[in-house]
């Protein structure tokens, strides 16, 4: 075969995958990864994916206090407090054993429901700022977890201020009740793992879409 028809063939190569429907998809690979990249979306996306990282950096070594970076993880960390005790109170309506889980499952509520609605709509920057909030608030979770045992975190709760008992360890209430308080640090770095891969995804999805990655056409 000469050589100019092998390299026609190649140009025109493609990939054809039967999906569960028996239906074709042609993915074409005679399209180069990086064309009609603009360079306001190249530079927007490195720079975006950059930015997620110094906020990585900045959950992960809260003490470097990062100019902006720590406002920003800051004000993070209050919603995610306020989410949390408000998780309490609705949730508390259900039982003790749900209401203190439910400071857990209102901390996670919101960026977990913002991140299913973006990405359904396909809106990369919004999926990258909820994937990120998702994993820094799984971060402050695992401290918590990984503290059930030795309880030595100081903790606060709106009902001091009224006046009311000292709150209890959420994780050591939840893990005691379970049988599971040996494994406390387990399931903590678990979750402190899941928290850094999801907020280095956060990163990892505005590099992706800088190159243009998520922009590719499956047809």
């Amino acid at each position: 075969m000469k050589k100019s028809t092998l390299r026609l063939a190649f140009s025109y190569l493609s990939f054809i995958i039967k999906s569960d429907k028996h239906e074709v998809i042609r993915v074409n690979m005679n399209e180069s990864l990086f064309e009609d990249i603009k360079p306001g979306q190249l530079i927007g996306g490195l720079l975006s994916g950059l930015f997620f990282l110094v906020l990585t950096v900045q959950v992960l070594f809260p003490d470097l206090a990062i100019p902006f970076v720590g406002i920003l993880v800051y004000a993070l960390t209050m919603v995610d407090f306020i989410s949390h005790e408000m998780g309490h109170f609705v949730f508390g309506l259900l039982g003790e054993f749900i209401g203190v889980l439910g400071g857990t499952m209102g901390q996670l509520f919101l960026p977990i429901i913002c991140l299913m609605l973006t990405l359904r709509r396909r809106q990369w920057g919004f999926v990258s700022i909820f994937t990120f909030w998702m994993g820094q608030s799984l971060i402050q979770i695992s401290a918590y977890v990984r503290d059930a045992r030795s309880q030595s975190l100081k903790l606060f709760s709106p009902g001091l201020l009224l006046g009311g008992g000292s709150p209890i360890h959420d994780w050591h209430y939840l893990l005691d009740k379970t049988h599971l308080l040996w494994a406390d640090q387990f399931l903590g770095w678990s979750i402190f793992m899941l928290g850094v891969a999801l907020m280095l995804s956060a990163a990892g999805l505005m590099f992706a879409r800088g190159v243009g990655l998520l922009n590719r056409k499956v047809y």
